[in-house]
């Protein structure tokens, strides 16, 4: 009896133990997915006949809406053909005063100028005390990400994002 009991016991925990390890990859692959879809919507964005300024408002509400922040902003800025300056061409939830300040961004100034500047991906968790951090009024405390938009080797612009502290 005490050997049946033990062995009942046994293969309750492999059954639990399988079913656990199910639920784990059945989320591992709906995130993938997830993700995945947010590539794809993205990829047919950039491939439907739009005008630009449109392709990159659609652009930029899948990357805000991938991040899921509770109140999204973002912009996307696009390197002139000197290589010299950034220009505003995308935005979501900034100030009035935002888009003055940052329609354009020379090289280097800002945390999108810097980014620009140094081609890499730019995560600045205390924004608020960066000291390149000038030309963005947001008065509250927020993480900023400044991603660098590359076809090769050539710089095209940066897309920023800023996600909640908490």
């Amino acid at each position: 009896s005490l050997f049946e009991t033990l062995g009942v016991a046994i293969v309750g925990y492999v059954i639990v133990w399988i079913i656990d390890t199910q639920e784990k990859e059945k989320k591992l692959r709906q995130k993938a997915v997830e993700e995945l879809e947010t590539v794809n919507a993205i990829a047919l964005t950039l491939t439907r006949p739009y005008d630009l300024d449109a392709m990159l408002d659609e652009v930029l509400n899948k990357v805000l809406d991938a991040v899921g922040t509770r109140e999204p902003k973002g912009a996307i800025f696009l390197l002139d053909p000197w290589g010299q300056t950034l220009h505003l061409r995308a935005c979501k939830g900034p100030s009035p005063e935002f888009v003055e300040q940052a329609s354009e961004i020379p090289l280097g100034e800002c945390l999108c100028g810097l980014t620009a500047k140094t081609g890499d991906l730019l995560i600045v968790r205390d924004a608020l005390n960066h000291p390149q951090h000038t030309r963005c009024p947001v008065p509250e405390p927020h993480i900023h990400v400044c991603v660098p938009l590359k076809s090769m080797d050539r710089l095209l612009g940066v897309i920023d994002f800023y996600l909640d502290t908490t």
